[in-house]
């Protein structure tokens, strides 16, 4: 046992004192990451997403080197505005405000992605997540999912998260 009770790495089994992590280069068409397939249990990405030239690439990617067999991914991404989905809409604001600010990101998408390193406003990057990892094809399951307004981020304010887990292959 560790200093505060805790138990250390050397004493149990169920610790894991060394991790792979990576902090990838934008990838082309054909560059892979150097890891080989299914190497990762988790993968992350944080307020990325929105700077790639090719959100697909990327995410597949990712997918490849996440476990198939209930590899989990988490992500925190700032996103487009959708005023129709009901999913996300704050009951408390009026559907006004939606619509104001989805034609900002819309009107300023351009500028911003020439200001901000390839930041791009209005990319439905929930939904392209949840399509790379098959969540609609059994193949992955969204464990947690949340859309919301962050007022002091305009006009990155629309927000999202989730963790998705990967299907566990039956045997």
């Amino acid at each position: 046992v560790g200093d505060n009770n805790i138990p250390s790495s050397s004493s149990s089994p169920l610790f894991k004192t060394s991790f792979d992590y990576i902090a990838a280069p934008e990838m082309t068409s054909s560059s892979k990451l150097p890891f080989p397939d299914e190497y990762f249990d988790a993968v992350t990405c944080c307020l990325t997403l929105c700077s790639v030239s090719d959100q697909s690439l990327e995410l597949n990617e990712m997918n490849r080197v996440l476990n198939s067999n209930g590899g989990t991914f988490g992500y925190v991404e700032h996103v487009a505005v959708r005023v129709d989905d009901d999913s996300k809409n704050d009951d408390s604001r009026p559907r006004w405000s939606y619509e104001f600010l989805e034609r900002q990101q819309q009107t300023l998408d351009p500028l911003q992605q020439a200001v901000a390193d390839n930041c791009h406003l209005h990319r439905n990057t929930d939904l392209a997540v949840w399509d790379t990892f098959g969540c609609d094809k059994s193949k992955a399951v969204i464990l947690e999912k949340e859309r919301f307004l962050v007022d002091d981020m305009w006009p990155v304010s629309c927000q999202c998260r989730g963790v998705i887990q990967k299907t566990k292959m039956m045997v």
